[in-house]
């Protein structure tokens, strides 16, 4: 039989499966690489752009370009066309969003 880039047709692994998965078994997630490209941030330089930032407070990214177009979300720095976020803005005005359950 012919095959295939170099598979043999009783290979039936998919192209998928070669994405990389971490070495613990549990395969990559986007939200999860970016939560740990910010922890690892956090020990290097503590700032964060908007994508590093809203995996940080688990929001999409695009949640927190709207508030920060109302001027109700972290405190930012803008920086030619980016915008950074320092952690411990983040950590702040996370903890001012807690509120106190109804009763």
């Amino acid at each position: 039989m012919i095959s295939i880039k170099g598979r043999r047709p009783h290979d039936r692994t998919s192209r998928n499966s070669d994405l990389s998965a971490r070495p613990d078994g549990v395969p990559d997630d986007p939200a999860n690489d970016e939560t740990e490209r910010a922890r690892r941030a956090r020990k290097g330089n503590p700032y964060l752009v908007s994508k590093q930032a809203a995996a940080y407070l688990g929001v999409s990214a695009s949640y927190l370009g709207q508030l920060r177009g109302k001027g109700t979300g972290p405190n930012y720095r803008r920086h030619a066309k980016s915008y950074l976020y320092h952690i411990d803005d983040l950590i702040a005005w996370s903890n001012a969003q807690s509120r106190e359950p109804k009763r």
